[in-house]
């Protein structure tokens, strides 16, 4: 019986090993930003924060989804999951492993994305280059309203670049990032913001992270006045009728 207890007690605290170690904490900041062509979006911005090395291995997906339809009626459809895993954590680094892959129109790569980081890192660099996203600067100047930003990993450069240097639709790339600093308590990275060069534009957008995610579907303030414009016509042509 003694054995018994004794092996119950260990499984149970394999189990709260195990449940602790993948706990890591996700938040909405309260905050919204994005840009679509140059126009506010409005969608919200989250946080992750690492408490201790206990959170190695562990691992969670930002999510990216949007469809945009400008003052023609033409719609683009933005779509893209980074997966970042936590590789190492100490007083003085945080390295992470992550996966970017693009389900956008074909209309659509990706040309760069960043993040910030509290406290914010002393050192970056990148522990194994990506096949397209193979740099990273810190302080970096963002576009769509989130200059600057403490860490950002791009193809060409931050600001975006040419179409067919970032990561095309139905791609993943893969990298490693070191963020070296003065660790000695919990970190937290937020504002996981990617860039897109579509068809129709260029979009600067904050990721999803949880179960609440969903396609958000956004048409140009233009397209939206011009409908609101059609009806009150239709209104006052029901009036002179009557």
């Amino acid at each position: 019986m003694k054995a018994i207890n004794k092996l119950l007690a260990v499984l149970l605290l394999l189990a709260i090993s195990t449940s602790s170690a993948f706990a890591l904490m996700v938040s909405n900041t309260g905050m919204t930003g994005g840009e679509a062509d140059g126009n506010p979006v409005y969608l919200a911005q989250y946080a992750v924060t690492v408490e201790n090395a206990m959170d190695i291995g562990a691992s969670f997906d930002v999510n990216y989804d949007l469809t945009w339809t400008n003052i023609d009626g033409a719609s683009e459809t933005i779509s893209a999951t980074a997966t970042y895993t936590i590789l190492d954590f100490s007083g003085t680094n945080l390295d992470l492993g992550i996966s970017v892959v693009n389900n956008s129109d074909p209309s659509v790569s990706i040309l760069s994305f960043g993040m910030n980081s509290d406290p914010d890192p002393m050192y970056v660099s990148l522990l194994s280059p990506g096949a397209v996203f193979d740099n990273v600067d810190t302080n970096a100047s963002f576009p769509g309203g989130f200059n600057p930003i403490d860490i950002c990993v791009y193809a060409q450069n931050c600001n975006g670049g040419g179409f067919g240097r970032g990561l095309r639709s139905g791609n993943s790339d893969y990298l490693e990032l070191s963020l070296m600093g003065e660790f000695n308590g919990p970190v937290t990275i937020s504002d996981f913001v990617m860039k897109f060069q579509g068809g129709l534009g260029s979009y600067e957008l904050p990721g999803c992270i949880g179960d609440d995610c969903a396609t958000t579907s956004v048409p140009e303030p233009a397209a939206v006045a011009l409908f609101g414009l059609g009806l009150l016509g239709l209104a006052a042509a029901r009036r002179r009728r009557t």
